[in-house]
């Protein structure tokens, strides 16, 4: 019974780990779904758009947070906007870790799964790029800060060609 316990933190602690990276040319994902659970979805008209999947028991989504919160600061009033999908059986949890890690950011709960489910997470955090026109570019799992100065590279490739489109 001990050994099955540890083999599955083993798993789940490599697939919190995972991390690979998937272009719009080989999944289509929609953020249909994401505006139908936004109050306002106005709020993601013609704007960049950063989905996150997370947890509080994520070690790499926290770490992920810091450099949301960056990004966040340096480019949403450029056209960027980030929405975060915490999947926390337990909201609390996500409301203790949201109060001492807040940004501006879009905040979701779905602690049954449905739209991670919609979404085919395989591994956590998991993030989707989104252009202007709502039209899925990138998917992205795991987090160091190696990959996310690549991921920042792609948010600004993407602010910039949505300015240079609408010119």
């Amino acid at each position: 019974m001990k050994k099955n316990c540890r083999i599955t933190i083993i798993i789940m602690f490599f697939f919190c780990l995972a991390s690979s990276t998937t272009t719009a040319e080989t999944k289509s994902f929609s953020i249909d779904e994401i505006k139908q659970l936004i109050p306002d979805s106005t709020v993601i008209e013609n704007k960049v758009v950063y989905l996150d999947f997370w947890a509080s028991w994520c070690v790499p989504c926290r770490k992920s947070f810091r450099w949301m919160k960056e990004i966040s600061e340096k480019y949403s009033d450029s056209g960027l906007i980030i929405i975060t999908v915490n999947v926390d059986k337990d909201r609390k949890a996500a409301d203790k870790f949201l109060k001492n890690n807040s940004f501006k950011a879009v905040n979701l709960f779905d602690p049954a799964g449905e739209i991670a489910k919609a979404f085919k997470l395989d591994a956590m955090p998991t993030s989707f790029l989104f252009d202007k026109t709502g039209k899925f570019i990138f998917k992205h799992t795991g987090f160091t800060k190696k990959e996310s100065n690549e991921l920042e590279k792609k948010i600004v490739t993407l602010i910039h060609k949505s300015e240079t489109k609408n010119e």
